[in-house]
């Protein structure tokens, strides 16, 4: 299906030091694998850690390696697949990436050295991607890919936090989801976020959904830059 013969992609450069060394190249069209599928990204979503790979800065762990393509967070059709591939007939579909080999259970076994756009794992600012079956999700059919990118990690982040405050225990595990998914389980109690970045606005957009939360007490606080 794929008719481009480039794969256009940002990469690091080993002695970068801002995001501003960037630099664009065209890289192969991958192939998949059998359990494969070749995603034609059309979105990408930038998260702060992003910008300390891109800069090589120290405050994010990780030898990443010379060229490495950023980003962790996007969005694409599906182009083809492998043989064996769960998504073999569903060419065309809009998916988001799951950046992550952590699909369940402890956080403690998320590998920090097989996120995408970090140490060895080209990340999603290129053209094309091929990724393993249980690494992509179906976008909502209501969201475009632009909207769609930033649900994995500004999105999930924010559930998971809000979620964590209704049912996670002092051991770590979070206990199951409590009455329908319609119950208006934040009625009453108060949702702080910090700043405005897209954490915090898409805890905001949780906690105002008058569909399922009614009268949350919302407020939100800024801060200067140099503390980000």
């Amino acid at each position: 299906m794929a008719t481009a013969t480039t794969n256009p992609a940002w990469t690091i450069p080993i002695s970068a030091t801002s995001i501003k060394h960037l630099t664009k190249v065209n890289k192969p069209i991958p192939s998949p694998g059998p359990n494969q599928v070749l995603i034609q990204l059309t979105a990408a979503s930038l998260n702060y850690r992003d910008t300390l790979v891109a800069s090589r800065s120290p405050s994010y762990p990780g030898a990443h390696k010379d060229s490495l393509v950023p980003g962790c967070d996007g969005a694409g059709i599906i182009n083809s697949t492998g043989p064996l591939s769960v998504w073999a007939g569903k060419e065309g579909t809009l998916v988001v990436l799951h950046p992550t080999n952590w699909l369940s259970g402890d956080v403690r076994n998320l590998q920090g050295d097989q996120i995408l756009g970090s140490s060895q794992e080209d990340g999603t600012l290129q053209g094309w991607m091929v990724l393993d079956d249980n690494r992509i999700v179906e976008a909502p059919k209501s969201l475009s890919s632009e909207e769609s990118c930033a649900l994995i990690g500004a999105g999930v982040t924010a559930w998971d936090v809000i979620r964590g405050s209704l049912d996670a225990k002092l051991d770590g595990s979070v206990e199951p989801w409590k009455g329908g998914w319609k119950q208006k389980r934040l009625e009453g109690k108060w949702v702080l976020t910090q700043g405005t970045g897209g954490v915090s606005c898409f805890a905001i957009q949780v906690g105002a959904l008058s569909t399922y939360f009614t009268y949350t007490h919302i407020y939100w606080i800024s801060i200067s830059s140099a503390m980000v």
